[in-house]
């Protein structure tokens, strides 16, 4: 029987193995029929003992005849199935084979794969498959970051030794919602900060000391009304406030008792008309802000602009009296902003310079995208021109990137990673000129992180690529959403498997 025509080579080692299996079930049999005859025929005291030597021997031979048949049923099968795919192979083979020549030495990695037939309005359709593994990426990172104009701040100290090591400390100024007049006989009687937890990043198990300092200086933005993230002002040297504390995420807030003599300061500038909660600038004459510091190897916490001081206090002197409270919250401030620090020096982007396209071949294949340092992917496609030819008569029906995350980089608990990217058009300087819009991850797998991955529709910008006259050396870029707040969540991309690979898959139907 002929054999099917195939396109890839690893096709005619499998012929030769079904023949050779085919051969060996029937040699099996032969062996096991000439030991029956043989005894049949020789019934003495020595022929019985060739027997039985040769029974075991026999025996061995059936086993490996019934594994043979088995395999030789199913390679029946696969033979059919092959036969019947050979028609669907006529049209690629005879109208784009010269194409598939120059694709197959070039960047595809798996060549041509043929889907089996698809019946439409009683007519037949010859799917074909590209998938291909010639895919450059790039870390690139910024130096610098806004942080202030969020809606949340971020405080902590956390090694990591993917990103770095993390340190963030927290500038807030306080604000009153409405303007608060005390009576004369008002009494304070304690002061407390309350920070409203949004986010955790690593163990929350961990004691952390957290340091709160009296700000000296107010924050002034530049121009452009942004302050950096390296940017500090100065404040006491010495702590107002020095406690241990743990991160505690059944709880919405952390609550931190400040000093009585301060609060009492700043109640009692409360009680004349000229009073300091009037509005934010008399109250930054006498007080400016807080600074909020964690130290040793603990979560990165981001609390919520709601975040307050609570001054609680009696109407009068009379004990009796319930007490009520009034507050300064962030939110109602001037500024606020995150002075944050990462030490690349123990992560994946140790030694490398901001501004660059650093390839993955030099982190280990990996990628990063992470927003405590604005960074970002570039991925470019260096072979798409070849796919000209074939689109002579052929279109793109579809085409995937799948984008595969790191085992080992994240996990549900205490480093969740990114659910969401935003994937844009970026041209060789990586100056933003489209978009393809925000696309989510398209499978998370917790337990064994061998299945966690997206998928990114890029059939637009691969249409537009080959309808460009020239090389104009686009890409695609891929960072995290945009977000009026701080986000700890990062992510990194890499092939870590023959299944789980960073590649484009791109499916193309005949025109006619």
């Amino acid at each position: 029987m002929e054999k099917p025509f195939f396109i890839f080579s690893e096709s005619y080692s499998f012929i030769s193995s079904y023949s050779f299996i085919i051969d060996l079930s029937w040699k099996c049999i032969d062996v096991n029929q000439f030991f029956t005859y043989k005894y049949q025929n020789n019934k003495s005291e020595s022929g019985i003992q060739d027997h039985r030597e040769y029974k075991a021997f026999g025996r061995q031979h059936w086993s490996l005849c019934l594994l043979c048949i088995t395999i030789r049923g199913r390679l029946i099968w696969f033979e059919a199935k092959i036969i019947a795919m050979d028609a669907s192979f006529s049209l690629i083979k005879y109208l784009c084979y010269p194409s598939l020549a120059i694709l197959m030495t070039g960047c595809f990695e798996n060549d041509i794969l043929v889907q089996p037939e698809v019946i439409k309005d009683d007519d037949q359709l010859e799917v074909s498959l590209i998938e291909s593994t010639e895919i450059l990426l790039y870390n690139y990172f910024k130096d610098s970051l806004v942080t202030n104009g969020k809606t949340n701040f971020m405080v902590g100290s956390s090694n990591d030794s993917i990103r770095g090591n993390v340190n963030a400390i927290s500038y807030l100024q306080f604000g009153p919602e409405s303007a608060i007049r005390m009576n004369d006989e008002a009494q304070m009687d304690s002061v407390v900060l309350v920070l409203f937890y949004e986010s955790f990043q690593y163990d929350t198990l961990p004691v952390f000391d957290l340091n709160i300092y009296e700000l000296l200086e107010n924050p002034e933005p530049d121009e452009y009304n942004a302050i950096y993230n390296f940017q500090t002002f100065e404040h006491r040297a010495s702590p107002i406030v020095n406690k241990q504390v743990q991160a505690l995420p059944h709880k919405d807030s952390l609550t931190v008792t400040l000093p009585y003599e301060f609060g009492h300061a700043l109640f009692e500038n409360s009680k004349s008309s000229s009073s300091i909660f009037n509005s934010n600038e008399d109250l930054e004459e006498e007080f400016k802000g807080l600074v909020i510091e964690a130290l040793g190897n603990g979560p990165l916490l981001t609390f919520s602009e709601t975040s307050y001081i609570g001054f609680y206090y009696r109407g009068s002197a009379n004990i009796d009296q319930t007490n009520s409270q009034f507050k300064i919250t962030v939110q109602s401030g001037t500024e606020s902003f995150t002075n944050l620090t990462v030490d690349k020096s123990t992560g994946l982007l140790n030694g490398f310079a901001s501004y660059t396209n650093i390839d993955a071949e030099q982190t280990s294949g990996a990628v990063m995208v992470d927003p405590l340092y604005e960074s970002g992917i570039r991925i470019e496609f260096p072979e798409i021109q070849l796919l000209k030819e074939i689109s002579e008569s052929f279109f793109i029906s579809s085409a995937v990137l799948h984008l595969p995350v790191k085992p080992g980089t994240y996990n549900n608990y205490f480093n969740t990673p990114a659910f969401s990217i935003n994937v844009y058009t970026v041209d060789k300087s990586n100056q933003i000129i489209g978009s393809l819009g925000t696309v989510g991850m398209a499978a998370f797998d917790d337990q064994f992180q061998e299945q966690t991955y997206y998928e990114i529709p890029v059939k637009d910008f691969i249409d537009s690529q080959l309808s460009a006259n020239y090389d104009n050396e686009n890409a695609l870029w891929i960072t995290l959403p945009v977000s009026t707040t701080l986000t700890s969540r990062y992510l990194v991309l890499s092939s870590h498997s023959t299944q789980q690979k960073i590649k484009l898959d791109i499916v193309f139907l005949p025109l006619n």
